[in-house]
């Protein structure tokens, strides 16, 4: 799939068939911001998994150092993430009116 972008903002994607779509360039953006917000949801269940063999092992009393931070690098990552979706909303009312905060500054 080749992807040019146009003079008018629009994507131009062309296929092996010579069919062409024009995708608008906002939605491109939003395909990132789904991405991450997909991550963080199979980050959530990685990190579920990592506690619930962690309290297996507490309970078998087999305690490891490793077990423990077992949880900690899905934790980390969906904190960056989280903080990322969080940030989103209020984020994107600057996005859309050019970096102002509100429409009278316009």
């Amino acid at each position: 799939m080749r992807q040019r972008v146009r003079s008018d903002g629009l994507l131009r994607f062309a296929r092996n068939d010579d069919r062409t779509y024009n995708i608008p360039k906002q939605e491109v953006t939003l395909n990132w911001n789904n991405w991450i917000r997909q991550s963080h949801r199979w980050l959530s269940i990685v990190f579920t998994i990592a506690v619930i063999i962690n309290i297996v092992a507490m309970v078998l009393q087999q305690q490891a150092t490793w077990i423990g931070l077992l949880a900690l690098f899905p934790l980390i990552l969906m904190l960056l993430s989280g903080l990322y979706l969080f940030a989103l909303p209020y984020l994107a009312p600057r996005r859309r009116l050019g970096g102002s905060t509100s429409a009278s500054q316009v």
